[in-house]
C-alpha cells in the first residue's frame, strides 16, 4: 500500500479495453459501530514522525512531520533507533519488496521519479528506475509496477532501469499478495477500481466511485477500499473478487490495512467528519473493537499490534 491513503481527486488518464463489471450486494459484512473498545499497550517509538510502513516485524520506514525541518526517509527498529535510508526530498508513496530487501518511492522534484534503495546496513545507493514515475508497487523483488507522467501503469525491472514495460491505463496500482493482480484506478468521470490478472491480461472493473486508499488482504482474494458515501462520509467495502461482488464492511471509515497474514484488519473510523480511532476486526473470529485516541493504521506483518500515528509521532500498539 502505497501512497498516503487520503481520499485524492487528481484525473486519471481512462481504460482503454473492455471491462466487465462487478455487482454489489446489500449486505453488512462489518459493524456501523464497534460493540467495545481494545485497552491497548502503547509505545512511544519515533517523536515528530508520521506514515509508518513495516519492513519486517522489528522495524519499519517513516518520514519526519513537516514541522520538524527534516527531510528524507528513515528506517526505525521498535526500541527507536533511527537511521536515514535517503536523505533528499521525496513524496509519501514508498513501499517495501516482499523480502524487505528494498524499499521504492518517488521524488518531488519535476524531473524526479522511481527510485529504489536496498535496504542493506548500511543501506545502497539510490537507484533512479523511471524519470517522471510516481506511486510504485512491488510485483515481486526484482520488478517493480508504477505509474508513469503519462498515466500509464507498467513495470520496471530493477536490474534494467529506465525500461518501462506498458500494462494499461491508470493510475495507483496496488499489487495482490501473490503478486498476480493489480488493482488500479481509471478516471472517466470519478475514480473507478479495476483489476488486471497479469498471466492472462484480463481486466474487470469492480466498483465505481471510490478513493484511492485500499488494500488487498494479503492471503486471500478479496480487496478493501473505501468509498464516498452520501456525499459526507466514506464508508470501507469488502471486495470478493473471486465471486464478483461486494459489500459495506465499514458504515463509517477510511484507511484498510490488512496484516500480511491475513488474519487483523484495521481501519481509521469517522464519527461525522472527525477522525475518533480505530476500528479493529479479527477476520478469522469476528472480535471487534476500537482502539481510541490515534489513527493511519499499519498493521503488523502478524499478530494483535500495529503501528499509528498520536499527536505526530508513530506508536507500537499490542493488545490480546
Amino acid at each position: 500500500m502505497n501512497a498516503r491513503h487520503w481520499l485524492h481527486r487528481a484525473g486519471l488518464v481512462a481504460l482503454l479495453l473492455p471491462l466487465a463489471l462487478f455487482t454489489g450486494c446489500g449486505g453488512d459484512g462489518g459493524s456501523d459501530t464497534p460493540d467495545d473498545s481494545i485497552d491497548a499497550d502503547r509505545t512511544l517509538i519515533v517523536e515528530n514522525a508520521d506514515y509508518p510502513v513495516w519492513i519486517d516485524g522489528d522495524s519499519f520506514l517513516f518520514n519526519y512531520s513537516d514541522d520538524s525541518g527534516t527531510q528524507g526517509l528513515f528506517r526505525s527498529d521498535l526500541d527507536g533507533n533511527v537511521t536515514e535510508v535517503y536523505g533528499e526530498a521525496k513524496n509519501d508513496d514508498y513501499v517495501v519488496s516482499p523480502s524487505g530487501t528494498w524499499a521504492a518511492f518517488s521524488t518531488p522534484a519535476l524531473d524526479g521519479g522511481v527510485v529504489v534503495v536496498e535496504l542493506s546496513n548500511p543501506p545502497g545507493e539510490p537507484i533512479l528506475l523511471l524519470q517522471g514515475g510516481k506511486r510504485p508497487d512491488f510485483i515481486d523483488d526484482d520488478t517493480v509496477v508504477m505509474e508513469n507522467a503519462s498515466g500509464v501503469i507498467g513495470w520496471v525491472d530493477v536490474a534494467d532501469p529506465g525500461v518501462f514495460n506498458t500494462l494499461v491505463n491508470g493510475g495507483w496500482p496496488v499489487v495482490n499478495g501473490d503478486g498476480t493482480k493489480i488493482a488500479f484506478l481509471t478516471h472517466p468521470s470519478g475514480f473507478n477500481l479495476n483489476i488486471l490478472t497479469l498471466a492472462t491480461s484480463d481486466i474487470v472493473q469492480v466498483v465505481t466511485d471510490v478513493g484511492s486508499d485500499y488494500c488487498w488482504n494479503p492471503t486471500a482474494d478479496e480487496l478493501f477500499v473505501s468509498q464516498l458515501a452520501a456525499n459526507t462520509l466514506t464508508q470501507v467495502l469488502q471486495i470478493n473478487v473471486t465471486g464478483e461482488s461486494y459489500s459495506v464492511f465499514i458504515a463509517a471509515g477510511t484507511r484498510p490495512s490488512v496484516s500480511a497474514d491475513g488474519t487483523h484488519f484495521f481501519c481509521d473510523l469517522l464519527s461525522g467528519e472527525t477522525l475518533s480511532g480505530i476500528q479493529y476486526i479479527n477476520l478469522e473470529t469476528g472480535r471487534e473493537g476500537e482502539i481510541r485516541g490515534t489513527q493511519v493504521p499499519a498493521a503488523a506483518p502478524s499478530g494483535t499490534r500495529l503501528l499509528t500515528e498520536q499527536s505526530q509521532n508513530i506508536y507500537l500498539l499490542e493488545f490480546e
